[in-house]
């Protein structure tokens, strides 16, 4: 009997890219370490890449956000991603995508091509999706006010 041959470990014991299996025996993701996991999907989209092209392309937003779509007390319209400054980077990258399209900081995304953000589907999960140079539709809060912007992917 293999009584001991599976077990399971808290997540913030992974290490670091062991892959991820729901109890369907599925691949889910690879460990990043701690609580974090890279979802299955952004490998595969990868690997097609690199078979593709030769090398992967993501694309570029620009921002640096507080992602407030799961927090348990926040309503909308402020269920999104808050564009705010860290000590690394500016909310809002000067001369990228996001800079260019007007959006500035304590502006909080919404939805990019009408795709909605909340606690399954992140800002970097939907921006993810699209190729460099896409042109995608933004929606946004500023003020209280709901707004839209083209936004042009840039490409990391």
């Amino acid at each position: 009997a293999l009584t001991s041959a599976a077990h399971a470990a808290p997540i913030d014991e992974v290490p670091s890219g062991m892959p991820m299996f729901n109890a369907r025996g599925e691949l889910v993701g690879m460990s990043l370490g701690g609580e974090k996991l890279l979802p299955a999907k952004f490998i595969e989209d990868a690997l097609k890449m690199i078979l593709k092209e030769g090398k992967v392309r993501r694309p570029f937003f620009g921002a640096a956000y507080k992602d407030r779509s799961s927090e348990i007390f926040v309503q909308a319209p402020l269920v999104g991603a808050l564009l705010v400054s860290s000590k690394e980077m500016p909310a809002v990258a000067r001369s990228s995508p996001l800079s260019k399209a007007g959006l500035k900081e304590g502006d909080v995304v919404i939805a990019v091509e009408n795709t909605e953000l909340n606690q399954n589907q992140t800002l970097a999960e939907v921006v993810a999706g699209f190729a460099p140079g896409t042109k995608v539709s933004v929606k946004y809060f500023r003020g209280g006010k709901e707004e839209t912007a083209n936004v042009t992917l840039g490409e990391r």
